[in-house]
Formats: C-alpha cells, structure tokens, sequence
C-alpha cells in the first residue's frame, strides 16, 4: 500500500481485530471491546487476499517489518514463516510500512482533521458552517464566558469553521481540538435529551466533566434551569438520543 490514510485506517482496525479475536479473554477482563468493520487485505507477492469474515474463529497474528530488504528482517520472516506452518489455528500476516517522517505525520493529521465529519449535516452551523454563533469555543473553558470570536482568527475542524477571540485561544483549540467542540453539534442539551433539535443561545451554556453544553434561552424560559434539575439523567438520554441521530 502507498496510501498513507488507507494504512493508518487499517492498520487500527487490525490492530483491533487482533485485540479481539485474537487475546479476547485478556482484554475482556479490562474491559475493552471493539465493533469491527469487514476488511481485505491483499499479497503483493502472490495477489492472495485475507479477508476478516474469512478468519473467524481463529487467532491472528500481525508483523509489520520496516525495511523488508532488511537481510536481518527477511531471514527472521523466512525462518517464522516455516515454523509457523505448524499452528493451523492462526493466520500469520506480515505487512510491509515505510517509515513516516514527522513531517509527514503532521500533514496527514491535519488533512485528516479537516474532512468533514460524516454527521456534519446534523450540527447546528450558521452560513459557511460557522459554529455557535460565531463565539469563541476556548473562551468558554478558559475566560467561563462566552465571547464573540472574530472572523480574521479561525480555524477548522472537521469541515466546521470556529472563530476565535484572540491567536491565544485559537492556538489553545488547535493543540487540543476535541477538548473545545461543543456536544450535540451545537444544539440545546436539554432538547435533545428529548430527541429535539433545538437552537441555543451561545450565551447560555454549562461546563460538565470537561464537556461544554449549551441550552436555549428565550421567551419559552431557560432550559438551563431544567438541565439543572436532573443532570446526569438527561445527559445520558441527550448522549443517546445524539448517538442515534448523529451517530457519533
């Protein structure tokens, strides 16, 4: 492979998949648990392929040699390989990667976070997928204030445009981007625990457990106030409610 956004994806799903099927009784006393996507993966040496829904019910062991024109790595993967050939139980891959430069990391990552997440179409944007208003997403964490940001200090994630009220607070979301983004795309917290879209007044919000909430404001009351009454009910019915809606 020579696609670098094809390795990275896959390569966290096989990692899983081998975290899973693989040690499953291990990571299930931790806890952890992975829901898996069907995936193939093809031999450039013999155009074999492996497919994952193929290798159910068996272990499957993963190599990633740097430099296979390594005389040390290829005597080693020779040498495996034989004696591999007697646990028909598990599916030896070996995966060739080219060393990636940080240089190279870096731009990738910040290609990546650029494509638009796939539930953009359900956040609460303004024109040019402006969010909140236009108010700064720092400012709420760092000043507990909601202040305006302006249009000549943004930065996007994920398709979405953030305007910031100095260079300080747009380097503070640029190193930390997830930390800042508002829950429920945007919409009002206390809505959504009913399954409602409802549009919020940036001014009106609420910080809990490092998550920012933002609730409607006007002449129907303040759903702020009814947040308060019972919050972790209806922040877990507002995480579920969103998960189905948006599904994330």
């Amino acid at each position: 492979m020579n696609d670098h956004t094809s390795i990275l994806c896959t390569v966290a799903k096989r990692i899983s998949f081998l975290m899973v099927v693989g040690a499953a009784a291990f990571f299930s006393s931790l806890g952890l648990h992975a829901a898996l996507s069907d995936f193939t993966v093809e031999s450039p040496v013999d155009g074999k392929t492996l497919k994952l829904s193929d290798a159910q019910g068996k272990y499957v062991a993963l190599h990633f040699p740097l430099k296979t024109e390594c005389p040390f790595c290829l005597k080693h993967t020779r040498d495996y390989a034989k004696k591999s050939a007697t646990t028909s139980d598990v599916i030896q891959v070996f995966l060739k990667l080219d060393r990636f430069s940080y240089e190279q990391f870096a731009a990738k990552l910040a290609e990546l976070k650029n494509q638009p997440a796939a539930a953009i179409q359900h956040y609460n944007l303004g024109v040019d997928r402006i969010a909140l208003g236009g108010y700064d997403p720092v400012s709420y964490f760092a000043e507990n204030q909601a202040l305006k940001g302006r249009k000549e200090i943004s930065a996007r994630h994920r398709g979405v445009t953030y305007y910031f009220a100095s260079e300080e607070n747009k380097k503070l979301f640029t190193e930390s981007r997830e930390k800042y983004v508002p829950t429920y795309g945007g919409w009002c917290a206390t809505a959504m625990a009913k399954g409602e879209k409802v549009e919020i007044d940036p001014t009106n919000f609420k910080i809990t457990n490092g998550r920012l909430f933002l609730f409607y404001k006007g002449l129907w009351g303040n759903a702020l106030k009814d947040w308060n009454k019972d919050e972790a009910s209806l922040t877990a019915k507002a995480d579920t409610n969103w998960k189905k809606i948006a599904g994330e």
